[in-house]
């Protein structure tokens, strides 16, 4: 408690202004006692220490529910953020692809798309490798009997979706 009011502002003020007490006095001592107009000083210095510390009126303490609810508000924000991170991580990992190279002592992960040119080098062997990835449709349920003409027609003249 001691230490914090001697590292306070107020304190080093106060000791200030008996410090220039003190040398104005000093300064003085040829023409007036020092003692005299070290204690007229001082009165001086104590008068003006009250208006600038003690007779200030406190400011009043702000609400912080508003600051609170921000806050809350941003730590819910946070926490959301954080569950799409780890989706994407997780559609990521499920994406990843890894394809053995030729020479056996490698393989490759990666994102692959038919879109691009995927180029892969091998570390053991290295040769260098294109993937190409193609997506192709196969039929896994029982195809349907169309005998009836009316419905290949309709099959036909569908629209695609886009």
């Amino acid at each position: 408690m001691h230490m914090e009011f001697i590292k306070s502002k107020e304190f080093k003020t106060g000791l200030l202004f008996l410090v220039i007490a003190a040398s104005i006095s000093f300064g003085l001592s040829d023409l007036v006692n020092f003692w005299k107009s070290f204690a007229i000083l001082l009165a001086i210095g104590s008068g003006v220490y009250y208006y600038m510390f003690i007779n200030q009126p406190e400011e009043p303490v702000q609400d912080t529910s508003e600051f609170d609810k921000i806050v809350a508000e941003l730590g819910g924000m946070v926490e959301e953020q954080g569950e799409v991170i780890k989706e994407y991580e997780q559609i990521f990992d499920s994406q990843l692809v890894e394809l053995p190279c030729v020479c056996g002592g490698n393989t490759f992960q990666g994102l692959f798309s038919p879109k691009f040119e995927n180029i892969v080098e091998c570390e053991k062997c290295e040769s260098k490798y294109r993937v190409n990835v193609s997506y192709d449709s196969v039929l896994i349920s029982e195809p349907l009997d169309i005998d009836d003409a009316t419905m290949i027609d309709k099959i036909k003249t569908a629209k695609k979706p886009e």
